[in-house]
């Protein structure tokens, strides 16, 4: 059995060998910085910020309830009463795991949500946003954006998988229930400064999550610098859109069910980002295992589409860093051909027979 403290332990000697790493390597360290400078300034900021804003005044504005009551059967299946409840879970599928653990470290401060309840909410919502997979991922490392949204959708199915794999582990008792159902109906909207100060020292504590794991990665490919498998391995555990990249460049199946397990397992910076934002309130314990069943059932489902459905069957090859992606023919270009060569058939029969 792992001993309790035993993550508090190893602070001490990692820290050490981080710096120890920095001094040897300042070149690395310095190339680390600068691209999680640019992963930052160009990526996440502009993407995050605005969204930290908007989905706060969302969750505590007057009459939301609407948009998110489509998913409202779902929470209510899992034994979430709260009125937030779909709100949270429609904004952290939408803004992403940063957004998904801030919504619910909020909740949890203002007591409008049991732990159990947000274990819940933290397993069906923390995902990539739709932005990284099908932009990032699939338009520009994989080079198909279709491939892109078919990663974030059954992500979302792994995520549902997840939670009812696990229920027995989650369900909630139905005396919290009650609670934060009256709770949450006491609150009052939020100020937009409010809302912009609270944004601000979220994407700080994001970027600098970034910018430590983006130099550790850097500082450690100097020592996998031929092994490039062993090398996507490390970035993927340590920051997952390094993870991702690195993946991509390897080429064939495991570009694809690399960059999978780096989604599903989210890598530490993602994990930090994740514990700060939600709060030292916010139980992980079970989150953890979840994250093990979603990279199952994400492959799974990966591997089950390139069988059952038409369309794009994505290539890779492993002599370029470059993704080479071929298509099928669609299904429409298919049916007119087989008419034309139908008829073509047909004309040419009939020709030969009035011949004779």
């Amino acid at each position: 059995m792992i001993p309790k403290h035993l993550g508090q332990r190893l602070v001490l000697p990692a820290a050490a060998v981080y710096g120890v790493f920095l001094l040897c390597v300042p070149q690395a360290a310095a190339k680390g910085f600068t691209e999680g400078l640019v992963l930052c300034t160009e990526s996440l900021l502009p993407a995050l910020f605005p969204f930290f804003v908007v989905s706060s005044l969302i969750l505590h504005a007057p009459g939301n309830e609407f948009l998110a009551k489509p998913l409202a059967p779902l929470t209510r299946q899992c034994g979430i009463q709260c009125r937030q409840a779909p709100m949270i879970l429609l904004l952290s599928w939408v803004g992403g795991y940063a957004v998904c653990a801030r919504l619910i470290g909020d909740a949890l401060n203002q007591k409008t949500l049991s732990h159990r309840q947000a274990q819940i909410l933290l397993i069906l919502g923390c995902c990539s946003s739709p932005g990284f997979v099908i932009g990032s991922v699939g338009g520009l490392m994989l080079g198909n954006v279709r491939l892109g949204v078919l990663l974030y959708f059954l992500q979302l199915a792994a995520n549902l998988l997840s939670a009812a794999v696990l229920w027995g582990m989650l369900h909630p008792a139905s005396a919290n229930s009650g609670t934060c159902e009256r709770k949450a109906n006491t609150e009052h909207s939020l100020s937009l400064p409010k809302a912009i100060s609270d944004a601000v020292d979220s994407c700080l504590s994001v970027c600098g999550c970034v910018l430590f794991f983006r130099v550790g990665a850097s500082v450690i490919s100097t020592l996998f610098s031929e092994k490039p498998a062993l090398f996507a391995i490390v970035c993927g555990v340590l920051e997952i859109t390094s993870g991702c990249d690195t993946f991509a460049q390897l080429g064939g199946a495991t570009a694809l069910y690399g960059i999978c397990c780096c989604l599903s397992g989210l890598g530490a910076s993602v994990y930090a980002q994740i514990r700060y934002l939600g709060g030292k309130d916010l139980p992980v314990r079970v989150f953890f295992l979840s994250r093990l069943c979603n990279a199952v059932f994400l492959c799974a489902g990966v591997r089950l589409c390139t069988l059952v459905l038409p369309g794009t069957a994505p290539v890779f090859t492993s002599l370029s860093q470059r993704v080479i992606v071929t298509s099928r023919l669609s299904w429409d270009t298919v049916i007119v051909l087989f008419a034309f060569l139908f008829s073509a058939l047909y004309k040419l029969h009939r020709k030969n027979y009035n011949c004779k």
